[in-house]
């Protein structure tokens, strides 16, 4: 997969950030996912669509892991702060320990 290299968020999280956030939701990422996010975190695909159960899909952005500082502009693509903002849509049982879905794209129209 190609990305648009201005579009990835900067800076690239590395192995303790990526371990504070499983700490955080309670979950394992997978390692492949973890190397795709410490290499294009954030970043637009420059080849946004893709087809699922005879749909498609176009992808704005993939989401990133950032340390939340006040300071970047693109903070609102973090992962936990978009989990934030769906977490009394996407959490279906209050005694749930982790994290039931981690949203990772925001695709056209506002969809996660």
């Amino acid at each position: 997969m190609k990305f648009k290299s201005e579009s990835i968020i900067s800076p690239l999280p590395d192995d303790a950030l990526l371990s504070k956030k499983e700490g955080k939701w309670k979950i394992n990422l997978p390692e492949t996912y973890k190397e795709f996010i410490k290499k294009y975190n954030g970043g637009i695909p420059i080849k946004d669509c893709f087809k699922c159960n005879n749909r498609m899909y176009v992808i704005d952005r993939f989401l990133g892991i950032l340390k939340i500082t006040g300071d970047i502009d693109n903070e609102y693509y973090d992962i936990g702060v978009v989990k934030t903002q769906l977490d009394d849509r996407i959490v279906f049982d209050e005694n749930l320990v982790g994290t039931e879905l981690l949203p990772i794209a925001v695709l056209f129209a506002g969809d996660h």
